[in-house]
């Protein structure tokens, strides 16, 4: 067993509200490739970038880096040693034995449930702060340069545009808040 997963309280695997959020933004055509375009250009985790999202949209506020930090130490075993050799197994594998290719997407997909189910106890054990919906969008940027910050990456224009039509779907309802104007500076 990966050594994180040990515990006295066993993981719970359930459509809870990060999954079911992820679900059906995930079905929107131009957030999967958004998403897709930020995983395998740099390496981002969609599931990461999902829950920080939901986390800002849901009131829970900002997730600050040492936080953050402690999330990423937290899944890495399962994202590095379970759902990319999974993922890389997948590519690899032919797409003319379609069978084969499905049965591995399919696992693929049960180990981004487990690993977002981790990041969902995460949340809901370490964080109880709430904030107002007008803070909210502001809150998720905040959330996703802590995370670009911590990942080392330097993002091209492309990448911002799609992490701003990421914001923007999230947070369509929130017309006061002029996403293509956002910088992305870091905070520190």
């Amino acid at each position: 067993m990966v050594g994180f997963l040990k515990s006295d309280k066993p993981l719970v695997i359930k459509d809870n509200a990060l999954w079911l959020f992820s679900i059906e933004f995930y079905a929107v055509e131009e957030n999967r490739a958004s998403l897709l375009f930020l995983q395998e250009q740099y390496a981002l985790n969609i599931n990461i970038i999902l829950a920080l999202l939901w986390f800002s949209k849901t009131g829970r506020g900002i997730c600050g880096k040492t936080q953050l930090n402690l999330l990423l130490q937290t899944i890495y075993p399962w994202q590095h040693l379970i759902t990319e050799a999974l993922r890389d197994l997948r590519k690899q594998s032919s797409k003319e034995n379609e069978h084969l290719y499905q049965s591995i997407l399919d696992v693929e997909i049960f180990s981004e449930k487990i690993q977002q189910c981790l990041i969902h106890d995460f949340f809901f054990n370490t964080c109880e702060s709430k904030i107002s919906c007008e803070k909210q969008a502001k809150a998720a940027m905040h959330n996703l340069q802590n995370y670009l910050s911590l990942s080392k990456v330097s993002l091209s224009d492309t990448a911002y545009q799609h992490i701003r039509n990421l914001l923007s779907h999230t947070f369509a309802s929130i017309n006061d808040f002029d996403f293509p104007q956002i910088s992305f500076e870091f905070y520190n």
